[in-house]
């Protein structure tokens, strides 16, 4: 007796009453978006009269607003929430903007500013994509 086994590729969607498969990369990069966004958010918090003196509090404040958003939207990624993804993208983006407009006398810092906050999102977008039919 042989058994015939169908292979899919990529996860498959759950089935309701069971929890979703999660695979060590995506464990990683949910992990890597909470951690990272909340030593983000610390140090905001903690340089914030040192980051640009010149730049308006409010500006610092949004930053901080926008790392803390970040945050919440990974643990509600770890939790299987599709708008955990869509607040994850929305806050990745203000950040970078924002950095974007605090620090534009930086110059080349501001290219780090961008590429480390639209890189990593790209690339964690492209460790989701295929577990997007998991999301609910």
């Amino acid at each position: 007796m042989s058994k015939s086994k169908s292979r899919k590729h990529g996860p498959s969607p759950s089935s309701p009453g069971t929890s979703p498969k999660r695979g060590g990369l995506l464990t990683f990069a949910i992990l890597l978006i909470i951690v990272s966004n909340v030593i983000l958010a610390i140090a905001i918090h903690s340089l914030k009269g040192t980051l640009s003196p010149d730049a308006p509090i409010v500006l610092i404040g949004l930053t901080w607003l926008s790392a803390v958003v970040s945050v919440v939207g990974g643990v509600l990624m770890w939790f299987w929430k599709k708008w955990g993804l869509y607040l994850y993208i929305v806050a990745t983006i203000a950040i970078t903007v924002l950095a974007f407009v605090i620090f534009a006398t930086a110059g080349a810092a501001m290219w780090g500013m961008i590429m480390g906050g639209l890189l990593p999102m790209i690339l964690v977008l492209y460790i989701v994509k295929p577990y997007t039919n998991q999301f609910q």
